[in-house]
């Protein structure tokens, strides 16, 4: 298997997307040149009233489009459920011995010719940036209980849409003030809201899935996995419905039931570390930074393979500059390789 010199490890990738095709077809075109053999599946979200062309991107070689009929909505368990159903299908479908999952808008920003060494080094099957919530700091602490120790039910809009835009800010903003006030002073109920959708009302569970012996873990969405890790982490969710059954009523819980998996499992050699390059300069906010053309040296300098967000209509331009760099580096290690062979042979 994996670290065998006889033959090369083969990579997938798992692509989510939900925008239009442009951006992605330039990131497919990119991982096609730089691995001809690694297969890459897309899923795409369709509810979002961008069209992808199954033919545009089934021309691209050794790469498969899958679509389903389920709305896919941050935050909650949809996510989770059309990811996993994404997995089934490659794990049943096609051959690979490591799986790295992306969204459409990230990108690479080195060659990803050593990409499969480095994830299989030391023996590691699984990569991914992960922590026991317990062990995070405190307020990071308070927020990710709230979110995976309460179970959420959406409630009615704040107030009617057609209150005149004033009198919403004033509402909004003694809204927010209120259910501060609520969940700094009591522990059995939280309201929390997430970007862009209605307030949830939670409560305490009186059970959960961890106990010290299994924590709640908390990590990155985004992932690389060896198939055996692969294997572990769908299978355990088949033989435990009830976690996804809890995870089901929590905020996010991408971030936290592979992760959770993943780390509790008795054999599994799990790698602390990212991927995927990922920069926060507003803590206010849900989203990551857009990088731009200014980013370049900070980008160049990352040891992660692989970057997000980009936004082709926000600028194209520093997707240029990093195919350059990645061209350029390519270019010289083969300049290298060749002058060490000629060498070879004259000696």
């Amino acid at each position: 298997m994996l670290g065998q010199k006889d033959r090369s490890v083969k990579i997938a990738f798992l692509i989510l997307n939900h925008r239009g095709p442009a951006q992605l077809v330039r990131l497919l075109t990119t991982l096609r040149s730089q691995l001809q053999d690694s297969p890459i599946v897309v899923h795409h979200d369709v509810f979002n009233n961008n069209e992808v062309s199954r033919a545009l991107i089934e021309s691209i070689d050794n790469v498969h489009l899958l679509t389903s009929e389920n709305r896919v909505t941050w935050g909650d368990f949809s996510l989770v459920d059309v990811c996993s159903w994404s997995l089934r299908w490659m794990r049943e479908n096609i051959e690979f011995d490591w799986i790295v999952l992306l969204s459409a808008q990230d990108y690479p920003i080195k060659p990803l010719a050593n990409l499969a060494d480095d994830l299989a080094k030391n023996g590691t099957e699984a990569v991914i940036g992960t922590a026991p919530i317990s062990q995070l700091p405190l307020f990071k602490r308070m927020q990710l209980r709230r979110r995976y120790l309460y179970r959420y039910r959406l409630t009615p809009a704040a107030q009617p849409k057609w209150f005149p835009r004033r009198i919403q800010d004033v509402l909004h903003r003694i809204t927010r003030v209120s259910i501060l006030a609520l969940n700094n002073l009591q522990p059995l109920i939280k309201i929390y809201r997430l970007d862009g959708s209605s307030y949830r009302i939670g409560w305490r569970a009186s059970n959960t899935p961890f106990d010290r012996s299994w924590p709640c873990w908390y990590g990155s969405q985004w992932f690389a996995l060896s198939r055996r890790a692969l294997n572990y982490a769908l299978d355990y969710m088949v033989d435990h419905p009830e976690l996804a059954n809890y995870y089901r009523g929590t905020l996010v819980p991408d971030e936290s039931i592979l992760a959770t998996i993943i780390n509790n499992a008795p054999n599994l050699r799990v790698a602390n570390g990212e991927v995927t390059y990922t920069r926060w300069a507003n803590s206010t906010i849900s989203h990551p930074d857009i990088f731009q053309a200014e980013d370049f040296s900070v980008l160049a300098a990352a040891p992660q393979y692989f970057a997000r967000k980009f936004d082709m209509d926000v600028d194209p331009n520093i997707l240029d500059a990093l195919d350059e760099f990645i061209g350029q580096a390519v270019g010289h290690k083969n300049g290298n390789e060749d002058a060490a062979t000629a060498s070879d042979h004259g000696s």
